[in-house]
């Protein structure tokens, strides 16, 4: 049942878990595993931490930067979603009641999902399963996610989310035909090629945009100080 509630949010489905055909003295075992090496993973390191609080300082403090994510957001979103689900009046019955459920609210929470993974590139949703089988969703700051934990040979199987880098009780990543009562999806925003966090749609613009409000600025200075004069 969970499988079609993920189907709304993702283009597909949770990847599963890889298994090998070959021989294990096959060479390409050896560079299969090479090439998903953890040093090649997330590329060129950088402080994440460090540029997401700039993107949160940028969004809050310049009109601008808040625009675009909103743009977005209204371009994505639109009117809101409707679904229907064919053959099947009990799982449709479901998903609304899912949807609509007060502490869920899906409506109202969307747009704050849409500006979260825009504004940092990344969306965590939290879920919990209660013994009925209702689930309740809830995002996680992206920057509450310290590290991803993987796969030994693939990047892209998720296994575990940690706060820190000494987080022994880590998040849970979703797994299929599994009874899990709480676990994360995460949903990445313009990952590169061996990276497992997304990157900010601000990001290529933030230099531009604090150019253009120092610009901004420096002519409100000058136009300050012209009028001190008086010219004959």
């Amino acid at each position: 049942m969970f499988d079609r509630f993920l189907s709304i949010f993702s283009r597909t489905r949770p990847a599963p878990t890889l298994t090998s055909v070959v021989r294990e003295t096959d060479d390409s075992i050896t560079l299969g595993r090479q090439a998903y090496d953890q040093s090649f993973r997330d590329r060129l390191s950088y402080d994440r931490g460090t540029l997401l609080t700039a993107i949160l300082n940028l969004y809050r403090s310049n009109p601008l930067a808040k625009r675009i994510v909103e743009i977005t957001t209204e371009f994505a979103i639109g009117d809101g979603f409707s679904f229907a689900i064919e053959n099947s009046q009990r799982a449709e019955r479901f998903l609304k009641e899912f949807w609509d459920h007060p502490l869920n609210d899906i409506d109202t929470q969307l747009p704050e999902w849409a500006d979260e993974a825009w504004r940092t590139g990344d969306l965590f949703l939290l879920v919990s399963v209660d013994k009925a089988g209702m689930c309740y969703v809830r995002a996680l700051p992206a920057e509450s996610i310290a590290e991803i934990v993987t796969a030994e040979n693939d990047y892209r199987q998720e296994l575990a989310y940690k706060r820190s880098a000494f987080d022994e009780q880590p998040y849970q990543a979703y797994k299929a035909g599994t009874d899990q009562s709480t676990f994360v999806l995460h949903y990445a925003l313009n990952r590169m090629v061996g990276a497992t966090f997304g990157e900010s749609d601000l990001m290529t613009v933030k230099y531009w945009i604090n150019l253009y409000s120092d610009f901004l600025e420096n002519r409100a200075r000058l136009n300050f100080y012209r009028q001190l004069f008086s010219f004959v």
